[in-house]
């Protein structure tokens, strides 16, 4: 299911950074940011959670504490995706960031 939800090929061995992670400045901090490849959203099948977690046992996917940036489209039936943690670094300890796929 990964192999297709971020557009790879299941024969290759791509799992390599399959979703960056970066630091970037946004909004007066410097903010977690994820970025991943999926086909672009017909009637689709998955939902694409983005969470974030301070502990790795609780996860949110609450505006207040994540937020996706409009999709681009990259051609060929694929969009960019960016999400990123409201939170700027720095205001807590830790800081973890993912996405969690959902079968409609």
């Amino acid at each position: 299911m990964q192999e297709f939800a971020f557009t790879r090929q299941p024969d290759r061995a791509d799992g390599a950074n399959l979703t960056p992670v970066s630091l970037e400045a946004a909004g007066g901090g410097t903010r977690l940011t994820l970025r991943y490849l999926r086909p672009i959203q017909g009637p689709a099948t998955l939902d694409y959670l983005a969470e974030v977690s301070a502990d790795l046992k609780t996860w949110s996917s609450a505006a207040t504490d994540v937020e996706q940036l409009a999709p681009v489209s990259q051609g060929g039936g694929v969009e960019q995706v960016t999400v990123r943690g409201t939170a700027a670094l720095g205001s807590t300890p830790r800081l973890f960031l993912r996405i969690r796929l959902v079968k409609r």
